[in-house]
């Protein structure tokens, strides 16, 4: 048994690389039966610390994936998200005909290259967080929607102008354009947080592999 952990701890620091410095190591059985190694801590699911590191916390400190190229990829996310205009919310959904806010948010970061987690929860914990008055365009804005709920439970992508695109389940639902301002969302912000920087910021990669 013990050759065959030490096998799988080296495997993991040959696809994790420098990301196992700054970020603990989780393993966990899927549905399948699969085992998967990540530097995420899984959520809603039972798993194992392979490697833990002192200051986990360094993650949040990090964006994940390479730096922007230019403003012209980021307002092309936005230009590729605004296409989503009116696709139906929900809840669990990952598809153009129904999507919830953190599948939305999710795909979308996939045509740019970024992998993000599924849940808004897990998002949360990833990039670099920054205040309201920092926000720029491609940043992610989470709220908590839930009163008896701690966690964020909303998540959308901050498009400029006080704006923000997201997948909603309010007034109809759907992928629609809402003011950070506005009564609602005002009352329920929790933060926001880049997961893709400036060209002279360092990053640190969010992956997983399986077994």
């Amino acid at each position: 048994m013990y050759p065959i952990y030490c096998s799988l701890v080296l495997l993991m620091l040959c696809f994790f690389g420098p990301a196992t410095l700054c970020a603990s190591i989780y393993g966990y059985v899927d549905e399948a039966g699969a085992y998967h190694f990540t530097n995420i801590k899984p959520v809603n699911t039972h798993y194992q610390i392979v490697i833990e590191t002192k200051e986990p916390a360094l993650v949040q400190a990090q964006a994940i994936g390479r730096p922007w190229l230019n403003d012209e990829e980021r307002f092309g996310l936005i230009k590729r998200a605004k296409a989503l205009l009116g696709v139906p919310y929900k809840l669990g959904g990952n598809s153009l005909s129904g999507i919830d806010c953190s599948a939305f948010v999710k795909r979308m970061f996939s045509s740019v290259d970024v992998v993000l987690p599924r849940t808004a929860r897990e998002q949360y914990e990833v990039g670099k967080r920054i205040s309201p008055g920092e926000l720029t365009t491609g940043d992610l804005v989470f709220f908590r929607t839930r009163k008896n709920d701690l966690n964020p439970t909303h998540v959308g992508i901050y498009i400029g102008n006080d704006q923000f695109i997201h997948a909603s389940a309010l007034h109809g639902g759907g992928v629609r354009i809402d003011s950070l301002s506005s009564d609602f969302y005002s009352g329920r912000f929790i933060g926001a947080s880049r997961v893709r920087v400036l060209p002279e910021a360092r990053t640190a990669p969010v992956m997983t592999v399986s077994k």
